[in-house]
């Protein structure tokens, strides 16, 4: 799960190659990769580690980025890591018997939003970026998951099962208010929910084979980037939006 730094010197992601499945540093141009944190997630846990940092979990100026790791008391929650040194800070306290995950800032570093599961089931909620009490954007009946700020700020695209079937699609809902809205209209589950800077969705349905994707949201035109035998998991735009 790759994660692009805004500054573009950088890539973050998570593995198991160590105990604690850390999370590493690396140039984008190769070399050997810095162990910044032990997220703690088990090496199986699969889910978890590929939700342990959402779309956007960098800080606009590159410092910090935001990471799901599970505690001394075992509870996953949200942390604040320093680029530099590692420094951890705790942003979120997870009641017992649900976990944080896919922590993403809006564009404007104002904000930022995850998605916290209880019971098999996403709820997304959202909080300062400087820390604070959370509020609760969408919680229902269904799994609401991968949260992703759209660039005006004030919408954000998630995942849902809501379709009645046993897929999932992309939705949006307003901050300020109103019902989510329905994106893709796909056959199967959806997954690796990324937004570029100009307002673009790459995604990617399971299929036997999986493919990559980029929809518009206005027009919600759809289009294939490619066509191979090989499954393509884990799609993120460059950090200027272009690839």
């Amino acid at each position: 799960a790759p994660r692009w730094s805004p500054d573009g010197k950088v890539l973050a992601f998570v593995s198991s190659s160590e105990p604690g499945t850390p999370v590493f540093l690396i140039p984008p141009h190769g070399g050997s990769p810095r162990r910044l944190i032990s997220t703690n997630i088990r090496t199986l846990d699969l889910d978890k580690i590929g939700s342990a940092m959402g779309d956007r979990p960098w800080s606009a100026d590159s410092k910090t980025l935001l990471v799901s790791r599970i505690d001394e008391s075992g509870r996953t929650a949200i942390y604040r890591i320093d680029r530099n040194n590692g420094d951890a800070e705790r942003m979120t306290s997870p009641p017992p018997g649900s976990v944080d995950l896919s922590p993403s800032y809006s564009f404007d570093g104002e904000r930022f939003v995850f998605q916290r599961r209880t019971n098999g089931k996403g709820e997304l909620l959202m909080m300062p970026a400087a820390g604070g009490d959370p509020q609760i954007l969408l919680a229902d009946e269904f799994d609401n998951v991968s949260p992703a700020w759209r660039p005006d700020n004030r919408h954000v695209l998630f995942l849902s099962d809501r379709r009645g079937s046993s897929g999932s699609d992309v939705f949006e809902v307003d901050v300020t208010g109103g019902p989510p809205k329905q994106l893709t209209f796909e056959t199967s589950r959806v997954f690796a929910l990324s937004v570029s800077a100009d307002n673009r969705v790459a995604y990617a349905p399971f299929w036997h084979d999986t493919f990559l994707f980029v929809v518009d949201v206005t027009s919600g035109e759809r289009r294939q980037l490619n066509a191979h035998s090989k499954d393509n998991f884990g799609a993120r735009f460059s950090p200027d939006g272009q690839s």
